[in-house]
C-alpha cells in the first residue's frame, strides 16, 4: 500500500545555512528568533563569547524552536517537546502544513543574505504501524532493495546516502541525499515496588513505527556564495526532494 505523505509524524524539523569562510563572524548580522519568526517569544538566550556561538530558544505550536549561529553556520530546529507518555505518537502536526510554518520564515531571512555557500534541510518522522509484522512491511514497500524478513531480522537500521544534482540558475549542484531508516519497538512495563524498591513489572503498553531520518544537502565541495533568491530555490527544492523520499523511498536511484 502507497504511502502517503499524511501518514509521517514529523518530530524534528531542521536547516542549516553555511557562509563563505571570509564572512563567517567578520559582522554579518546573524539571525535573531524573535526576527525570523515574529510570533514568537524568546524564552532564553546563551552567547558563548569565546566559541562564537550564540542559542535562542523558544516555543512554535506544540514544540520548542532553536536558532543557534556558530561561526560559518546558522541552524534552525523544530522539534516536540518530550513528554512523560513515551508510547505517544508526538508530532509537529501534519508534515507539509510544518514544513510551510517552518521553512517560509528561513527563506525569508535567507532571501537577505549575500553569503550563503551551501543550505540543508533535515527531517526525523515517525510512520506507526499496527504491530511488528506491519512495521517491516512499511519497511519493505519503502526500501525494496532491503527485502526484510521479520522472522529473522531484529532491531534494523538502514542508512545511505544517495547522491543527485538540482539546477539553480543553469548550474547542476550537487547535492547529499542522506537517509537513516529504523524499526521502533517501544513499550512500557508496569513499575512494582517490593520492600520500597521499584521493580519492572510485566509489559502493559506497546507501540511499533518506522521512522526515517534524513539529511539532505548540497555539497560541501561547493565555496562560492550563492544568489539569495538561489539559496532560497535551492533549500526548497531540498524539502521537497525530502518529502517525496518519504512517500517514496527512492534509495536506490
Amino acid at each position: 500500500m502507497p504511502v502517503e505523505l499524511s501518514q509521517w509524524l514529523p518530530q524534528v524539523i531542521r536547516a542549516t545555512a553555511f557562509f563563505a569562510p571570509s564572512a563567517a563572524g567578520e559582522g554579518r548580522a546573524e539571525p535573531e528568533l524573535d526576527e525570523v519568526y515574529p510570533d514568537v517569544e524568546v524564552e532564553s538566550k546563551e552567547i558563548r563569547k569565546p566559541l562564537g556561538e550564540t542559542q535562542q530558544l523558544g516555543s512554535l505550536g506544540v514544540g520548542k524552536i532553536t536558532v543557534a549561529t556558530a561561526p560559518g553556520r546558522a541552524d534552525f530546529v523544530w522539534k516536540v517537546e518530550e513528554e512523560e507518555a513515551p508510547l505517544q505518537s508526538q508530532s509537529l502536526g501534519d508534515l507539509k502544513s510544518a514544513l510551510a510554518i517552518f521553512l517560509d520564515p528561513v527563506c525569508g531571512w535567507l532571501s537577505q543574505q549575500s553569503d550563503v555557500t551551501r543550505v540543508a534541510v533535515g527531517v526525523h518522522a515517525l510512520l506507526p504501524a499496527s504491530d511488528r509484522d506491519s512495521a517491516y512491511t512499511q519497511m519493505n514497500e519503502l526500501l525494496p532493495e532491503v527485502n526484510l524478513d521479520p522472522k529473522s531480522s531484529g532491531e534494523v537500521i538502514f542508512q545511505i546516502n544517495r547522491w543527485f544534482t538540482l539546477e539553480v540558475d543553469g548550474e547542476n549542484i550537487r547535492c547529499n541525499r542522506i537517509s537513516r531508516w529504523a524499526t521502533i519497538h517501544n513499550f512500557v512495563n508496569q513499575l512494582n515496588v517490593v520492600g520500597g524498591i521499584p521493580h519492572p513489572g510485566p509489559k502493559i503498553a506497546e507501540s511499533f513505527s518506522v521512522t526515517s531520518q534524513l539529511d539532505f544537502n548540497s555539497s560541501a565541495e561547493r565555496t562560492v556564495p550563492l544568489k539569495s533568491a538561489d539559496a532560497v530555490e535551492l533549500i526548497r527544492n531540498l524539502a521537497k526532494e525530502a518529502t517525496e523520499t518519504l512517500v517514496n523511498g527512492k534509495i536506490s536511484q
